[in-house]
């Protein structure tokens, strides 16, 4: 970690001193090269589908790795005594299928620079779009948050990645740079089971599962692990489909039609705590393959 914070500290500094070596014309892997993520974008580039979209279409904005935590992450996926270079060319073979819809999560569809977001969640489209395996009506999208102090995206498995150079032209769009990888979306109970979400992995019980993970455009309230409660829950009270409730569609007053039938009612106290049936929302926007989880405190 201490060497990743000196390589990150000379690279922001190197930046600042000097600028970017080529204008907003430049080649992506040139200006790759210079912000040490040519690991990411060599990736992008090995799979044609996603060199399509970087090379062939303007206004897209690219989710990249610095080369050291993208090395580190492939260090701890592949075991094995490849290099960690080696085995991050090894999954950009063509025969790689598994990081395809990665490669087209991380590519944004639209310039979203710093000074086109508002303050707090965006919810943004990627070019990943495949409703047969991500029971998604649009193409899935990631969460960018900024405020006066953070900057920051929020991908599958609850992964929450920092920008730490924003805004960097290329000839097709922008680059943020983050340091960890995106997660890939998963669906509701393997995610459940990745981030140690116990409350809901009860909730959707092995015979549920085929049908919660194969609904489209799902929203899901939960208690988090921490609520102990004695009852079994209504599993149909706490999620609802066919319309995706990011944190910015929480507002005070809206209401849902649970699955149960029962009525889902928004609102919000002085401290702009939001709340749900008069429950706390403790946490918001785990992203799943096919629409977002909440959790709450019953």
């Amino acid at each position: 970690m201490r060497i990743f914070t000196a390589f990150l500290s000379v690279l922001v500094a190197n930046v600042r001193a000097h600028g970017p070596p080529c204008s907003s014309v430049s080649n992506i892997s040139d200006v790759a090269l210079f912000y040490q993520i040519d690991a990411a974008i060599s990736l992008l580039n090995a799979d044609s589908g996603a060199k399509a979209l970087l090379n062939g279409i303007t206004n897209v904005t690219v989710l990249a790795t610095l080369n050291i935590p993208l090395y580190q992450y492939f260090e701890a996926l592949i075991p094995g005594p490849l290099s960690p270079a080696a085995k991050v060319a090894e999954l950009g073979r063509p025969a790689a299928p598994e990081l395809k819809d990665l490669f087209r999560y991380i590519i944004l569809n639209g310039t979203y620079d710093s000074a086109s977001l508002k303050n707090g969640f965006n919810f943004v489209p990627s070019f990943l779009f495949d409703p047969p395996k991500y029971h998604l009506s649009q193409p899935a999208k990631v969460g960018i948050y900024i405020d006066d102090l953070r900057f920051y995206l929020r991908t599958g498995q609850n992964r929450t990645s920092n920008v730490v150079l924003k805004d960097i032209p290329f000839s097709n769009g922008i680059i943020h740079i983050v340091t960890l990888p995106l997660g890939e979306l998963f669906s509701i109970s393997s995610t459940a089971a990745t981030i140690g979400l116990k409350s809901l992995q009860r909730l959707v019980a092995p015979d549920a599962a085929p049908y919660v993970n194969n609904l489209t455009d799902v929203t899901v309230f939960v208690p988090s692990n921490e609520v102990r409660t004695g009852k079994v829950p209504n599993w149909g009270d706490y999620f609802f489909d066919g319309n995706i409730a990011y944190s910015t569609i929480l507002t005070p007053g809206k209401t849902f039609r649970a699955k149960s039938s029962k009525k889902l009612l928004i609102t919000q106290d002085i401290a702009g705590v939001k709340y749900v049936n008069g429950v706390r929302i403790l946490s918001t926007d785990i992203l799943v393959s096919n629409g977002v989880v909440h959790t709450i405190a019953g």
